[in-house]
């Protein structure tokens, strides 16, 4: 179980005398009606303008409907969550940026959080009467919640009602402020604004007529799998679990329905079903479906393990990094994650980014690849997260350097052979330049721009809708389409590569780009160079790297040996030099010994 509470309680014991007295001073200041001396954390919250008022952005976003909150608005209980630092964060970057694997012991010792600071944080929230609603053991972050009058008073902190996409949210519109003595270990206080949470990244079409005998969209799994050379493999993820993040769960009747009609040869003894939030899921819509249809009949050897989260707030999604990470110990074969849905970085806030990245560390730490869908709003998502009317900027998880972001693609086959007659950078497609985060070291390469901030996508494959694939929902056909399309079926290519590499004796894949960008140019990837991501050609695919599609989509017969192959180590040339001369020098001496015998002959 995630909730370990107790088991954190026990190896803290018994507690250094100053987080003792640290947690003592600070209840008795309360207690006394001292207010202690506090450090606002502004990056915890996004400015909310009021109603008709936009921000520099240009984007309405949400608007600040009234200040006052009625007596059962202030009686609402708010979830939010306090995420703590880690330690040496850029010398772990570092190591992960060279492809490293990191036990979790050391993790531990060097990285997470310290638990006598975690349960500091814990001690002051009690304190404030918020319930703490679980617990993280790596001490990543602190889930809690609260009515909404008594978390205005822990954090002084103002919430209003806010209007967003026609709906009413109690958010906060100052940020919180935390004891200056906890400050230094805490990252932020995320959901304190409900209105923020991310949105999926689908788009579906009830298929009129049916299935076509020739090859034309919808695709099926197995003329997609032709289209990328992964048709015929003998790897197909056996050994191997992807795990999926949304909301709900996908019909079972839709699943074996899929795999009927689809030829795959897949059963729901691989599938697993993990409630991460308690309450009522919604109905499937469509994302949960496509994103275990598609990642099981690509890997059809693989299990998948869906995680569900009720809705798709942050705090939510957070729990259930947090369950991932937890269970990764007890899950050897989970090492590779698709994720469909984002924000766009300007709408989120930076603790939320920040928190997120080092749940992604830490699963890029144990060997886990993380695909992320790179957005359906092209180069300027609005915060629908399916339009271009948004300022031009990346989607959020995509940004993040410790996943592997996933474009899309227009695809286009011959109807008899299935062989790709053009492939194009989709109008839709997500992609542009982080304004959270450094450029990591490894994403270099032909066509990569100048600059020191992360760029999207890395990779890509087909996505666009009106050349989509092969869907059932509802006991219904559908075509379907947009990067939570390519996502997924990027996470199939993972798990088939990953079981050539358990069969080679190798770990698992990892962060993939380190091992991904010295292929720019090669065989292993085919170079998407025509189309663009924006209105206006904001950017433009084009030979190498670009903003569209990354590297390139996958050539995956022989990217697969490229990958589980053991790399032939390259001698440095001044070690070549050295071993040149010593068996020059040991020739040499050789030679003068056998002279000076047949002399004394």
């Amino acid at each position: 179980m995630l909730d370990r509470k107790k088991h954190l309680r026990s190896r803290l014991l018994p507690r250094s005398l100053a987080v003792f007295l640290l947690a003592a001073s600070i209840l008795h200041a309360q207690v006394s009606g001292i207010d202690t001396s506090r450090t606002v954390l502004s990056g915890s919250i996004r400015e909310i303008p009021a109603v008709g008022a936009t921000l520099a952005t240009g984007q309405p976003e949400a608007a600040i409907l009234r200040r006052t909150l009625s007596p059962s608005e202030s009686d609402e209980t708010i979830e939010f969550e306090v995420a703590l630092r880690m330690r040496n964060f850029p010398e772990l970057q570092q190591r992960l940026g060279r492809g490293e694997r990191i036990v979790s012991s050391e993790m531990a010792d060097k990285y997470y959080p310290l638990e006598a600071d975690y349960q500091a944080v814990a001690d002051w929230l009690t304190s404030q009467g918020l319930t703490i609603t679980l617990t993280d053991p790596t001490c990543l972050a602190i889930f809690a919640s609260g009515p909404v009058w008594q978390v205005s008073q822990a954090f002084q902190v103002s919430f209003a009602r806010v209007s967003f996409e026609n709906t009413e949210y109690t958010s906060a519109i100052s940020a919180p402020g935390v004891p200056a003595a906890l400050a230094p270990v805490i990252l932020g206080v995320n959901g304190l604004q409900p209105h923020i949470h991310a949105h999926k990244h689908s788009s579906l079409q009830l298929m009129q007529p049916a299935l076509s005998p020739s090859i034309a969209p919808p695709f099926l799994p197995s003329e997609i799998q032709h289209a990328y050379n992964a048709g015929g493999l003998s790897e197909t993820g056996v050994g191997q679990k992807i795990g999926i993040v949304i909301d709900t769960f996908p019909a079972t009747s839709d699943l074996t329905a899929f795999w009927s009609d689809c030829g795959v040869s897949q059963s729901l003894g691989n599938i697993e079903f993990v409630q991460v939030v308690s309450g009522t899921l919604p109905a499937p819509s469509g994302e949960e479906t496509l994103d275990v249809e598609w990642s099981s009949a690509i890997a059809a050897g693989a299990k998948v393990r869906v995680y569900a989260t009720v809705d798709l707030s942050t705090v939510h999604i957070d729990q259930a990094y947090a369950r991932i990470v937890s269970d990764l110990p007890s899950q050897p074969a989970l090492r590779q994650v698709s994720l469909s849905y984002g924000l766009g970085e300007t709408y989120t806030t930076a603790s939320q980014v920040q928190t997120d990245d080092n749940y992604f560390a830490s699963m890029a730490s144990a060997g886990v690849t993380v695909f992320v869908s790179s957005g359906d709003g092209g180069s300027s998502p609005g915060t629908s997260g399916h339009d271009h009317s948004g300022p031009v900027q990346v989607e959020t998880p995509a940004s993040d350097p410790n996943v592997t972001a996933v474009g899309g693609t227009t695809l286009n086959v011959d109807s008899s052979t299935g062989d790709v007659t053009s492939e194009s950078a989709w109008f839709d497609g997500g992609g542009g330049i982080s304004i959270y985060f450094n450029r990591p070291s490894w994403q270099t390469g032909t066509g990569v721009p100048s600059g020191s901030t992360r760029l999207v996508p890395d990779v890509a494959c087909a996505a666009d809708p009106n050349t989509g694939g092969f869907l059932i929902l509802g006991g219904s056909e559908y075509i379907v389409g947009g990067t939570s399309w390519s996502a997924p079926t990027w996470a199939g290519f993972g798990a088939v590569i990953n079981q050539a590499r358990a069969n080679a004796g190798l770990g698992s894949l990892g962060l993939l780009g380190p091992r991904i960008y010295p292929l720019l140019g090669s065989t292993d990837f085919r170079d998407i160079t025509t189309g663009s991501n924006g209105s206006g050609g904001v950017y433009d695919a084009g030979v190498g790297y670009d903003l569209c599609t990354g590297i390139g989509v996958p050539d995956v017969a022989i990217l697969l040996p490229t990958l589980s192959s053991v790399p032939v180590p390259v001698m440095p040339s001044w070690a070549f030099a050295i071993l040149a001369l010593t068996l020059f020098s040991t020739w040499v001496l050789f030679v003068a010994r056998k002279r000076r015998g047949s002399m004394t002959k």
